[in-house]
């Protein structure tokens, strides 16, 4: 847990009349100073370079807002930056925050960005490749009436910024920094940039607020909904009021697991295996449990295999039976651990030594040697220039390029290079197909053989034929990565079931994602594993790492580890 920080000041003098007197140096009707150098528009990985200041217009002004119906104002907070980092790219932690009268408990963000027209204290967000978003979890709940962003523009951009609050989002022109919620029960909120390739400058937030905990509490009721066969034990019985937590044990029956528990359709805090917790915020509740058919030990996974002319095979080095034999018979858990021992302490290479001929070498097309296969387009001439593609981002664990996890062969590419560029470090995912998402239809540099990947502010979305390519690789470094040493803890993350499958990533130093994508490009038979793969695995094997992505070997491991309703045999169908 974040160190939680706290210093009461009142700020807002628009509300002077409502409260004690407010110091003019903590006025939030700040007009930001100027900041002008040339530079041109660019990627938000790189170094833009020239900031204008803006002066919010008078209604997004506190005082404007006087006459509003929002409950009546007890308490006022502010929220300011400091020590941030100078240049490069960072996230934000409770060290970099200032607060004034609101204990803040937690801080989490996306990668944020600063270049050369540097402040402490401000923090510059965006859209395009690396949207970024701020979110702040306050130490207890409140009910907000009102949050003031101030903010300067950046550039020639018109941004548009949301707040979300509890179930209500809004969004609204960068000038107009008022955002009037009058919500009960708000336990954190996010700052977020939208539209395209849009950038503003934050300095700081402030909030009017009246703490949840003056509610008084009243009787309330809860219904519930079950589908699917098991049984659920609510602890109370009755008698329960508003404010009050629950404890629900949701057991399901042979052959079935529960795949989701909701009250009021938002989830619980998880006790045990089979129990969770919920606070009652409602005089009428509803507690949806849904419980599925487990996949009753199915060891078919045939479609997973596209390969049928090349095989496994390690060479001198020994038989591929040998080599999986300490983990046959193992599942979930162990079965990780099994492979992680099974694939570390493989050779390392320094990562400027691999180039154009270590991609034409290892990614050869096994059945035409004049080619090899270029990733997120296919076959390709051997001479088409390519660049490395970190496959798993580098920045999601900030291993760099430093060996063994910045120069892995299992995870590292020959890619176009502006279509390294334009994935950037997105995470992988579904992204809507438009004209405006198309790869082809988006860039004039694009080829024909992109045709297929899409990119939006948030996910990179592979065409068909490499999406299986992608999620086995992600795979494998969320299992060969597990931060002994001073390498890096990764695992996949991102819209995780947790009633469905299990979530290795607490304690991660890296995480990347969508894991419900990921996971169902490589199980669901969409892209199986091809004859290149196998052929790659086996060269990288033999020639280079001796070690083997063991997801291309047996795609099935993937299911047997993290599908908690896997009751068949365990590895190699034991």
């Amino acid at each position: 847990m974040l160190k939680r920080s706290s210093i009461l000041v009142p700020v807002l003098l628009a509300l002077v009349a409502s409260c004690s007197p407010v110091s003019p140096s903590s006025s939030s009707s700040t007009v930001a100073s100027s900041i002008s150098s040339s530079g041109s528009a660019s990627s938000d990985d790189s170094s833009d370079s020239s900031v204008s200041s803006s002066t919010p217009s008078s209604s997004a002004s506190p005082s404007s807002s006087s006459s509003s119906s929002s409950p009546e104002v007890e308490e006022r907070g502010k929220i300011e930056f400091t020590s941030i980092p100078k240049g490069g790219n960072f996230t934000l932690g409770m060290d970099n925050l200032k607060t004034q009268g609101v204990e803040i408990e937690s801080v989490s963000s996306s990668t944020l960005f600063n270049d050369d027209t540097y402040r402490d204290g401000e923090v510059r967000m965006g859209t395009g490749k690396n949207a970024a978003q701020i979110t702040f979890t306050l130490a207890s709940p409140v009910r907000i009436a009102a949050i003031d962003l101030t903010l300067k523009q950046y550039k020639s951009y018109s941004a548009e910024v949301s707040v979300e609050a509890g179930s209500k989002k809004l969004t609204q022109a960068y000038t107009d920094s008022h955002y009037v919620f009058s919500l009960d029960s708000v336990d954190s909120f996010t700052i977020s940039v939208t539209g395209g390739q849009n950038r503003v400058v934050l300095q700081g937030i402030d909030l009017l607020f009246t703490p949840g905990a003056q509610e008084t509490p009243k009787p309330a009721t809860i219904k519930v909904e079950k589908t699917g066969d098991g049984s659920i034990l609510l602890d109370p019985v009755q008698g329960y009021m508003t404010g009050d937590t629950i404890s629900v044990s949701a057991i399901p029956a042979e052959g079935y697991y529960l795949s989701s528990l909701l009250l009021n359709g938002e989830s619980g805090t998880r006790l045990n295996a089979e129990s969770y917790s919920f606070t009652i915020r409602d005089t009428e509740n509803e507690l949806v449990a849904v419980f599925r058919p487990s996949s009753q030990g199915s060891s078919d996974f045939s479609n997973l295999y596209a390969n049928t002319s090349i095989h496994p095979d390690r060479g001198s080095q020994g038989t591929i039976d040998s080599y999986y034999k300490p983990i046959r018979g193992l599942k979930g858990e162990a079965l990780k651990k099994g492979l992680h021992n099974l694939i570390k302490n493989h050779k390392a290479f320094n990562y400027g030594s691999l180039g154009q001929k270590t991609w034409e070498t290892i990614d050869v097309d096994p059945f035409n040697s004049k080619n090899f296969y270029v990733t997120y387009q296919g076959s390709t001439s051997k001479g088409y220039s390519v660049n490395k593609e970190h496959t798993w981002a580098k920045s999601h664990g900030n291993f760099g390029t430093t060996a063994p996890a910045g120069s892995d062969l299992h995870n590292l590419r020959g890619s176009n290079s502006y279509l390294n560029s334009t994935r950037g470090n997105l995470d992988f995912g579904s992204v809507e197909h438009s004209s405006s998402t198309s790869i082809v239809g988006r860039f004039k540099w694009a080829e024909e053989s992109m045709d297929g990947n899409y990119v939006d502010g948030k996910y990179f979305e592979p065409k068909d034929e490499f999406k299986g390519d992608v999620a086995r690789i992600i795979f494998y470094m969320a299992t060969r990565y597990e931060g002994e040493g001073n390498e890096p803890d990764l695992e996949v993350d991102g819209e995780i079931d947790r009633f469905r499958y299990y979530d290795f990533t607490a304690g991660a130093t890296g995480l990347h994602g969508n894991f419900s994508d990921l996971y169902r490009w490589c199980t669901s038979g969409l892209d199986p594993v091809s004859d290149y793969e196998v052929n790659r695995n086996n060269i990288v094997d033999q020639d280079y790492q001796h070690n083997r992505n063991p997801f291309i070997d047996h795609p099935e491991f993937v299911v047997m580890i993290y599908d908690k309703s896997y009751d068949g045999p365990g590895a190699l169908n034991e």
